[in-house]
């Protein structure tokens, strides 16, 4: 099925070493605005977790917010992924992000 699918998650949760991640861009309608949000899950020996990654591209400013991997979901069939609180379709994306410099909801 993920030969058909390849925005749905490709790898396996048990891998000791995997990185997979989906990059969503946002840009104002005055293009004054751009964001980028990017779910995804980092699988290693040390420290493994899943992430959501906010980049502001009119200033650059990043932020990187991990979360416990348990708190990473998603489906085999069709592409949905959800990271903390937030979820990401190809249809539609809900942010409910909250890290030390960063709250973003909606």
């Amino acid at each position: 099925m993920r030969l058909f699918h390849p925005e749905v998650f490709q790898g396996r949760l048990t891998s000791k070493r995997y990185f997979e991640g989906w990059y969503f861009k946002h840009v104002s309608a005055d293009l004054s605005r751009v964001y980028s949000f990017i779910p995804g899950v980092a699988l290693n020996s040390n420290h493994p977790h899943a992430f959501i990654q906010v980049i502001n591209g009119t200033t650059g400013n990043t932020h990187y917010i991990e979360y416990p991997l348990s708190e990473f979901k998603f489906r085999r069939d069709n592409f949905w992924v959800k990271v903390g609180k937030s979820e990401f379709s190809a249809e539609s994306m809900h942010l409910d992000i909250e890290g030390s410099d960063i709250k973003v909801k909606g």
